[in-house]
C-alpha cells in the first residue's frame, strides 16, 4: 500500500468514527475526493458506502442518491467490497424515503427503486418486511389509507430479518400508520414494551416517543405526552437533521394548550429552515410554526416580534407574529402543491390546511413535571411548619383608637399583613374618622403608597401632617415628617429628606418623647444609608441602641437593635466578631415578643450569617424558622437558602425534596423567573442524587427565563449543569456544544481556570468515547489554559492526561513527547506537597505503561518503583500495589521471574482488607508465574 492510499485509509477510519453531521459530511467529502485521486477500486467503494451514511444520518438525504447508485453500480459489475454489503442494502430505505421527500423525483423512479429494492431483498435471502414499510409510508403519503393499510398487514406478516429497523424504528414508523388510520389505543399499546425494552439505537428512544405524542393526547395519557415531549426534544434539540422531529414537537405544543412554549421552540429553530433536510421537513416545520403562531395572534400579541435569525448573528432581525404566521403558511401551502403536482392528489395540501387550523386537543398541559405534580393536589413532602403569623384566630378590638395603636404597633415589628387586618377593620368601623385619626389612617395609607406612587405617599403624608398640627398632635406630626424625610432621601432628594428628619428629631428631642425620638433616629439612619453613609447609619444606630437599653421600654429596643444589626451588616463589619453578636442580640430580644414579621427577618439575617461563617447545622434551622412567615418573598427566600444549606451539607436528596416542592409553591404563585433561580439548584441536587433525566429538565425549564432576564452569569451555570446532565444520559454531542459553548464564556469573562474546566470536561467525555485523540488535544488545551491561570498541579494532571490518551490512541511517540514535557513540570513544582505527590507518582505510574507500550522495559521499571515508592508515601497501598504489578509483569516480559515474584508477593502481602479484587488478580499472577 503506498502511503497516500494509508493517508486515505486513516481519513476513513476517523471520518466513520465521527459524529452524524455536518463535520462528518465534509471529512467524507474528502475522503471521496482523495480516494478518487488514489484510483484504487476498493478505497473509492468504501468511501463512498461512507458517504451515503454521512449524507442520511447527517442532514442532507438528497445528496445520498448518486454515491449509492455508484455503489449499486459497481455491486452489479463485482467491485463491490462484501464488507460493505449489509450498509448498501441498508441504505436503500433511506434512498426510498429520500427520493419520497422531494417533489421534484417523479413517483414512477420511487416505484422502480421500490421493486429493486424487492428484488435484490429477495435474491440476497433478506425478508421483504421493510419494502412493504416503505410501501405504506408513500401510500400514506399520497393518501391512500386502503393501499397503505394493505402494505401494513403485509409488513405486519413478514417476519423480521436482518434488513428490518431496529427495535425502536421499526414500531415508530408503525405508530405513525395507525394514528393515520385513527388507531390511537392501539399506536400506545404497541409502544408501551418497546419503551420498557433496551433502544440502543441513535435515532431512539425520542423517535418513538415523538411518534407517540398525539396518540398520548388523544387517548388522555396527558403525563406521558408530557413527558415524552420533554425527553425526546432534548435529544433532538441541537441536531439540524432532526427538523422534522423539531416540527412534530412544535406541533405538539400547539396541539396541548403551550403555544407559548411552541413560539419558543419555533423562535429558536427558524434559523434552521434556511437549508431545511428536504421540501418534505420544509413543509412540515413551516406548517406546525404557522399554525403556532397562529394561536399566539389568537391571544392579542399579533404584533409582537419574533427573532429571525441571520446569516451571521449581527445580522438577526424581527417580524411580528402574524406576518411570519402567513409567511410560513404560504410556504407550506407552496410545497404541498409541489407535492400534490407530482403525486396527483390534493392530498398534501388538504393536511397542510387542516393543520393551519386545527384545535388543541387540551386546554392546556402543564409541560414540567414539578407542576403537574403540584396541581395533583399532593401534600408537599417536607412542607414547612404553617406559618406562625398572622394567627387565624385572632381577635381585634372594637374601638377605632385600639385598631389604630394596634396597627401601629404591628408596623413597628413589620407585620404588614396584621396591620392591614387592623385597619380593614378599622374602616368598617370608622368610615368617616375625626380628623386625629383619619391622619394616623392616612399616614398608613402612604406606607402602601411608597412602594409604587412615591409623589402621592409623600402628598399624602403632608396632608396627614397638616391635620396633626390641626390637632395639637405634634408629636405624630413630627413622626410623620421623618417618614416623609426617607422617603425624600429615597427619591434622591437626600438634602432636602435629612433637612426634613433632623427638623422632627430636634422637635422630638425637646418636648422629651424618648421612645418616639428613638424610632426617628432609626429613619435618620435609615436616611443615613440611602444616602450613601452607611457608616454614620451604623455609629448613630449604636448610639440609639445605648439610648434604649437607659429607656428601658423593650419594644422600641427590639427595632433598634435590629436596625442596627442590618445596616451593620451593609458596612462591612468583621462577620464573627462584630456582626455575629449584633444579630444574635437582636434574635435575642425580638424572641421576648410574640413571632412577628421582623422576628423571621433577623432570622434569615442571622441564619445567612451563619451559613457565610460555615456553620451550616445552626444556619439551616433558623432559615426553617424564617420560613415560618406570611410574608410570601422572605418565605420563599428562607426556603429556598434552606434547600441550598442542605445541599451544602451533603444532603442531597433531603434538598432535592425541598427544592422541588419550592419550584412548585413558586410556580402557583406566578413566580416563574424566580423558579428559574430554584430550578437551578434543584438540578445540581438531582445530579447528585444521579437523577440526570430530571436535573436536565429542570435546568431547561429555567433556561428560557434566565435568558429573558439577561442574567448571563446564571444562564451559563445552567448550561454547565444541563451539559453535565446530558454527558450522563448519554447525549454526547450535545454535552459536548455546551462545553464549548462554556469554553467561549470563560474565555471573554478572561477565566482560564474557568477554560481549563470546560477544556477538561471535553476531555473526560472524548476519553469515555475511545476519541483518544480529540481527547489527548483538549487536555493540552486545559493544560495550557491551567498554566495561564498558575494552577500548575493542574496543569500537571492535564499534560499527563494527554500523554496517556496518545498511548490509547496508539500514539506512543508523541504521547512519550508529552509525558516528557508533564516530567519538566513536575521537577519544577515543590516537594513535601501532597497533591504534588500524588501527580508525581501518577506520571511515573503512566510513563512505566508508555514506555512498556514502546517496548522500552529497561527504561519503564524505575518509572514503575518511583510510582509504587511515590504511591506508598501517602498511604496509597491500593495504588503502590497497582504499580507493583505493572512493575512484576514488566520483569516477567524480561525473564527477571525471581524478582518479579518478590516484587508481587510483596505487593500482595501489603494489600489493605477490602482489596480483595485486586488480590485476586495479583493471586493469579503469582500462581501463573510460579506454574
Amino acid at each position: 500500500m503506498s502511503h497516500s492510499e494509508q493517508e486515505v485509509e486513516e481519513m476513513l477510519r476517523a471520518a466513520w468514527r465521527l459524529p452524524y453531521g455536518a463535520s462528518q459530511v465534509a471529512a467524507a467529502e474528502e475522503v471521496v475526493r482523495r480516494s478518487d485521486a488514489v484510483g484504487r477500486p476498493g478505497l473509492r467503494y468504501a468511501s463512498r458506502i461512507l458517504a451515503v451514511a454521512a449524507y442520511q444520518y447527517g442532514g442532507e438525504p438528497a445528496k445520498m442518491v448518486v454515491p449509492f447508485s455508484w455503489c449499486l453500480a459497481a455491486y452489479d459489475r463485482g467491485e463491490s467490497d462484501s464488507r460493505f454489503d449489509h450498509q448498501l442494502f441498508w441504505y436503500f430505505k433511506g434512498v426510498i424515503g429520500a427520493l419520497t421527500s422531494f417533489p421534484e423525483v417523479s413517483l414512477d423512479r420511487t416505484r422502480a427503486v421500490l421493486a429493486d429494492m424487492e428484488r435484490r431483498y429477495r435474491l440476497a435471502g433478506h425478508g421483504v418486511g421493510p419494502v412493504h414499510q416503505r410501501r405504506a409510508r408513500v401510500h400514506r403519503h399520497l393518501g391512500d389509507l386502503d393501499a397503505a393499510e394493505e402494505e401494513y398487514r403485509l409488513w405486519c406478516a413478514s417476519p423480521r430479518s436482518a434488513m428490518s429497523d431496529c427495535a425502536g424504528c421499526e414500531p415508530s414508523e408503525k405508530v405513525y400508520h395507525l394514528e393515520d388510520t385513527g388507531r390511537y389505543e392501539e399506536a400506545v399499546a404497541l409502544a408501551a414494551p418497546v419503551l420498557d425494552g433496551e433502544l440502543a439505537c441513535t435515532e431512539q428512544p425520542h423517535g418513538i416517543l415523538t411518534a407517540l405524542l398525539r396518540p398520548y393526547l388523544r387517548v388522555g395519557a396527558l403525563d406521558d405526552a408530557a413527558d415524552a415531549h420533554r425527553r425526546a426534544y432534548r435529544a433532538v434539540q441541537h441536531d439540524r437533521s432532526e427538523l422534522a422531529l423539531v416540527a412534530e414537537h412544535i406541533r405538539f405544543c400547539a396541539l396541548s394548550g403551550n403555544e407559548v412554549r411552541g413560539l419558543e421552540l419555533v423562535e429558536r429553530h427558524l434559523g434552521w429552515l434556511d437549508e431545511p433536510p428536504s421540501p418534505m421537513t420544509e413543509m412540515e416545520f413551516a406548517a406546525a410554526a404557522s399554525r403556532t403562531l397562529d394561536l399566539i395572534v389568537a391571544r392579542g400579541h399579533g404584533d409582537d416580534p419574533v427573532r429571525r435569525p441571520g446569516f451571521r448573528e449581527r445580522e438577526a432581525t424581527t417580524v411580528p407574529v402574524a406576518r411570519l404566521r402567513d409567511e410560513l403558511a404560504d410556504r407550506a401551502l407552496a410545497v404541498a402543491a409541489r407535492f400534490d403536482e407530482r403525486n396527483g392528489t390534493s392530498h398534501q395540501s388538504e393536511s397542510v390546511r387542516g393543520q393551519l387550523v386545527e384545535e388543541p386537543l387540551v386546554d392546556h398541559l402543564p409541560l414540567s413535571g414539578l407542576v403537574r405534580r403540584g396541581r395533583s393536589g399532593q401534600a408537599p413532602a417536607t412542607a414547612p411548619t404553617a406559618p406562625g403569623e398572622p394567627p387565624t384566630a385572632e381577635v381585634l378590638p372594637e374601638r377605632p383608637e385600639a385598631l389604630a395603636e394596634l396597627a401601629e404597633r404591628e408596623m413597628w415589628f413589620e407585620n404588614e399583613g396584621r396591620a392591614a387586618s387592623a385597619w380593614e377593620r378599622f374602616d368598617e368601623l370608622c368610615p368617616h374618622p375625626e380628623p386625629a385619626l383619619l391622619a394616623r389612617r392616612l399616614v398608613a395609607h402612604g406606607f402602601r403608597l411608597a412602594d409604587g406612587d412615591v409623589e402621592l405617599a409623600q402628598e399624602t403624608w403632608r396632608r396627614a401632617m397638616t391635620l396633626f398640627a390641626r390637632v395639637g398632635d405634634l408629636v405624630r406630626e413630627n413622626e410623620t415628617r421623618t417618614r416623609l424625610g426617607v422617603l425624600l432621601c429615597q427619591g434622591g432628594r437626600s438634602e432636602e429628606g435629612l433637612a426634613e428628619i433632623n427638623r422632627g428629631l430636634l422637635a422630638l428631642d425637646g418636648d422629651g418623647h424618648r421612645g418616639e425620638a428613638l424610632r426617628a433616629r432609626c429613619r435618620l439612619a435609615a436616611a443615613y444609608h440611602l444616602s450613601d453613609r452607611t457608616d454614620d447609619a451604623v455609629e448613630l444606630l449604636a448610639e440609639a441602641v445605648e439610648r434604649a437599653e437607659r429607656f428601658g421600654d423593650r419594644v422600641v429596643l427590639a427595632g433598634v437593635v435590629a436596625q442596627h444589626a442590618r445596616f451593620a451588616s451593609q458596612a462591612g463589619l468583621d462577620a464573627r466578631t462584630r456582626l455575629l453578636p449584633l444579630w444574635e442580640r437582636a434574635l435575642e430580644e425580638l424572641e421576648a415578643f410574640p413571632p412577628s414579621t421582623l422576628l423571621r427577618r433577623v432570622q434569615f439575617g442571622l441564619a445567612s450569617l451563619r451559613a457565610n461563617l460555615g456553620e451550616l447545622p445552626g444556619a439551616y434551622g433558623l432559615f426553617a424558622e424564617a420560613a415560618r412567615t406570611d410574608e410570601s418573598a422572605l418565605r420563599f427566600a428562607a426556603l429556598h437558602r434552606r434547600a441550598q444549606v442542605a445541599l451544602n451539607l451533603g444532603r442531597s436528596l433531603e434538598a432535592q425534596e425541598q427544592l422541588t416542592d419550592l419550584v412548585v409553591d413558586l410556580e402557583e404563585d406566578g413566580q416563574a423567573e424566580r423558579a428559574a433561580y430554584v430550578r437551578l439548584d434543584l438540578a445540581d441536587a438531582c445530579l447528585r442524587i444521579e437523577l440526570p433525566d430530571e436535573a436536565a429538565e429542570a435546568t431547561e425549564e429555567a433556561l428560557p427565563a434566565l435568558e429573558r432576564l439577561g442574567d448571563v452569569d446564571e444562564l451559563y451555570r445552567g448550561r454547565f449543569l444541563l451539559a453535565q446532565s446530558y454527558r450522563a444520559l448519554g447525549h454526547v454531542e450535545q454535552a459536548l456544544a455546551l462545553f464549548d459553548e462554556l469554553v467561549e464564556y470563560c474565555e471573554r469573562e478572561e477565566n482560564p481556570a474557568g477554560v481549563a474546566q470546560m477544556h477538561g470536561h471535553v476531555a473526560d467525555v472524548l476519553d469515555e468515547q475511545d476519541r483518544d485523540a480529540e481527547a489527548a488535544e483538549r487536555y493540552l488545551r486545559a493544560a495550557e489554559a491551567c498554566r495561564r491561570a498558575e494552577r500548575r498541579v493542574e496543569e500537571l494532571e492535564n499534560r499527563r492526561k494527554a500523554a496517556l490518551s496518545w498511548h490509547w490512541a496508539g500514539e506512543g511517540e508523541r504521547a512519550w513527547e508529552v509525558l516528557s514535557g508533564a516530567d519538566e513540570l513536575a521537577a519544577e513544582l515543590p516537594a513535601g506537597d501532597p497533591a504534588v505527590g500524588w501527580q508525581r507518582a501518577r506520571l511515573s505510574y503512566d510513563a512505566a505503561r508508555i514506555l512498556a507500550a514502546l517496548g522500552r522495559l529497561d527504561d519503564g521499571l524505575p518509572r514503575a518503583s518511583a510510582a509504587a515508592a511515590g504511591f506508598r508515601a501517602l498511604d496509597g497501598r491500593v495504588e503502590a500495589a497497582i504499580a507493583d504489578v505493572l512493575r512484576g509483569r514488566m520483569l516477567i516480559d524480561l525473564d527477571r521471574r525471581d524478582e518479579a515474584e518478590v516484587v508481587l508477593t510483596h505487593a500482595l502481602d501489603e494489600l489493605p482488607e477490602g482489596a480483595d479484587n485486586y488480590r485476586e488478580r495479583v493471586a493469579e499472577l503469582l500462581a501463573e508465574l510460579r506454574g
